[in-house]
């Protein structure tokens, strides 16, 4: 997890395993590195309920894409309540 003392800090820095990076990274704009790590908390959840990755592309560039501009889509197998804490995050 991403542990800065001053909160008002932005990083710049791209960092993160491609499946699990945050859209705010990708875009190179200042992000939050705490709410980056959420986002990629619920990458891992969702793997973990679905078995599968909520985002995937051939490319780097396509799957990039598709985590800035998709919504992860559940599998209609999980019950609802498996999904609402990965949602609200």
């Amino acid at each position: 997890m991403y542990e800065d003392a001053d909160d008002a800090v932005a990083s710049l820095t791209a960092c993160g395993s491609p499946h699990y990076v945050a859209p705010e990274i990708i875009s190179k704009k200042p992000y939050d590195g705490r709410k980056a790590d959420v986002w990629s908390l619920g990458i891992v959840l969702f793997f973990m309920l679905t078995g599968k990755r909520p985002f995937e592309g051939r490319t780097f560039e396509s799957l990039f894409h598709k985590i800035r501009h998709q919504e992860a889509m559940f599998p209609t197998f999980l019950h609802q309540e498996a999904m609402f804490p990965t949602f609200h995050l």
